[in-house]
């Protein structure tokens, strides 16, 4: 969990101030608290002090615009937005000029106006500085930046600082050898120490200040959940932030909504069903699918992180109202639903006709791509099979604690291999029947008793899991990963090797396999490559099923170095 000096805070930027007297700069920040009103005066800056008027009306000509603009292509309220520059009265005890220029700000102001006015948190271990150059939201240059990179570097907190895409705009041609030199060196040094991230425009700095996860929840409550960006609306930076908000909001709301389950955020996950059950009120329908994936979600859990959570997760009655809205084809799930929000999660307690049977694993569909020999070859790769399959298997390993090494209880065991089991299979996209735990306990265990087989199976794994010799659950669910690997791999080279023979003549079934040979050739002994082709053209089956385990082996063992 990140500490409160980098958490998410609405309508706060952290950005740089240059004091040419003090000869140095100094990290502050732009706060903005908006309020819903009418008035043509938008902006109203409560501390002038040490600002530029100048650098002040452009950002009233450019940074106001640019949110108005944002907020309309969402379909948000325009409000009023009241600005602070943090330790502003401070600074100016350096002199009535302490603050040099103001436009730096333009970015951070830029982002404080827009948290505020969506309540959309802002990292506060990233530090920002920029000046807005167009009302499409274009980011231009700023001065003294060796001197706010210095600043930044003086805060062991900052993970992150953002600055202009200096050279994009030809502004390094023009400056001086000397100082172009100071800002590279500058740079450098600080990225020892944290990330230091260009920008060109709004789009791209927002995609850095907020995190993902906290976009549905605000979008949620502003009531814009499921907008899209007009179509009429001209293709800029301006949109692309929009775009970016509006993007993807089932899915990011259940990702959301997973993080905050596994981190024992109970609040944060009352706080986005609550917020998700409202927006599908005001609607007037009931979310479809909703019980079985929240049900789905929890049983992912290790039981222990599981049980450290309080339940219900959010009002019972407010689900109830939710569910009335839905037909007589949601009826067994909304009572998946209110199992899930009680806690009833893996147990006998559960009906067992409220979800449909378990869906088969998804094939890999590759009857759209050209079927050529390169193709079909470049689908055997360890490069790609690794990217198709490994990455989410190894997603679901790493986000998943088993809560201990060791356990006399086999009962505890059998609760975390259950629960992984979930887990995993969820994040490939397979969803289980999670209404009969006994089902569910057979099917988990006759999947450990196959991908332990090389350790003893069910009892190799009992052993495992009391005396901890191997690593304990760490090595059961290992071995679980691995073997969805190695079944995965073999079904994709198994369908790229039917896809290349299938309706072909012995002839061109040679031809693929002399491909096949020539490709993977270097690894094998010469007696197997000088072999007559035909030899394994007959038996490709077992010849695909080889690559798939050799390609496999290969990944694991490299990964393990």
């Amino acid at each position: 969990m990140m500490c409160s000096s980098t958490v998410g805070i609405i309508g706060r930027a952290r950005t740089v101030i240059v004091v040419p007297s003090a000869g140095r700069a100094f990290v502050s920040a732009v706060l903005a608290v908006s309020s819903e009103g009418p008035g043509e005066e938008r902006l109203r800056m409560r501390s002038r002090i040490g600002l530029d008027p100048d650098a002040i009306a452009h950002a009233e000509a450019t940074v106001v615009p640019t949110v108005v603009q944002i907020l309309d292509a969402l379909g948000a309220s325009i409000p009023i937005w009241e600005v602070t520059i943090e330790g502003l009265d401070a600074i100016g005890v350096y002199g009535a000029d302490a603050v040099q220029g103001g436009h730096s700000v333009e970015l951070p102001l830029f982002l404080t106006m827009l948290s505020s006015a969506l309540e959309l948190p802002l990292r506060q271990d990233v530090i920002l500085t920029g000046a807005l150059i167009s009302l499409i939201g274009t980011i231009g240059p700023v001065g003294a930046l060796p001197a706010k990179v210095q600043a930044a570097r003086e805060q062991h907190e900052v993970r992150e600082f953002v600055y202009p895409a200096f050279g994009a705009d030809g502004s390094l041609n023009v400056m001086a050898p000397a100082e172009a030199e100071r800002i590279e060196a500058a740079l450098a040094e600080a990225r020892e120490q944290f990330h230091a991230t260009p920008v060109h425009d709004v789009a791209e700095a927002l995609m850095v200040a907020v995190q993902e996860l906290d976009i549905p929840l605000a979008i949620l409550r502003k009531g814009i959940f499921g907008h899209a960006v007009p179509n009429c609306f001209p293709e800029s930076p301006v949109r692309r932030a929009a775009a970016h908000l509006l993007k993807n909001h089932h899915e990011r709301f259940w990702s959301a909504t997973a993080a905050a389950l596994t981190q024992s955020d109970r609040p944060g996950a009352e706080a986005l069903l609550a917020a998700f059950l409202g927006h599908h009120m005001r609607e007037g329908h009931y979310p479809s699918g909703m019980g079985k994936r929240l049900m789905h979600t929890l049983a992912g859990l290790a039981p222990l992180r599981r049980r450290s959570l309080q339940f219900p997760l959010t009002d019972f009655g407010r689900c109830l109202e939710v569910g009335l809205l839905g037909g007589t084809e949601d009826a067994a799930d909304v009572t998946v639903l209110l199992q899930a929000v009680e806690g009833r999660v893996l147990s006998h307690a559960c009906v067992s006709s409220a979800i449909p049977p378990v869906v088969s694993a998804q094939e890999v569909d590759y009857s759209a791509a050209e079927d050529t020999t390169d193709l079909v070859l470049s689908r055997l790769s360890a490069e790609f099979l690794s990217s198709a399959i490994s990455r989410p298997i190894d997603e679901a390993r790493l986000t998943f604690n088993p809560g201990f090494v060791t356990s006399d209880s086999w009962d505890d065991v059998v609760d975390v291999i259950m629960s992984f089991y979930v887990h995993l299979m969820g994040k490939l996209g397979v969803t289980l029947d999670l209404t009969d735990r006994t089902a569910l306990e057979a099917e988990s265990l006759a999947y450990l008793n196959e991908a332990y087989a090389r350790a003893g199976g069910i009892e190799g794994a009992k052993l495992e899991g009391e005396l901890g010799v191997n690593g304990g659950m760490r090595s059961i669910l290992d071995a679980m990963a691995d073997f969805r690997k190695q079944k995965d791999y073999e079904k994709s080279v198994l369908f790229t090797f039917t896809t290349a023979m299938k309706g072909r003549n012995d002839s061109a079934r040679e031809k693929f396999v002399q491909a096949v040979f020539a490709r993977f050739g270097s690894l094998l002994p010469v007696d197997l490559c000088e072999a007559p082709i035909e030899r394994f053209t007959a038996r490709w089956e077992d010849l695909a099923r080889a690559i798939a385990r050799c390609l496999n082996e290969m990944t694991q063992t490299l990964r393990r170095l």
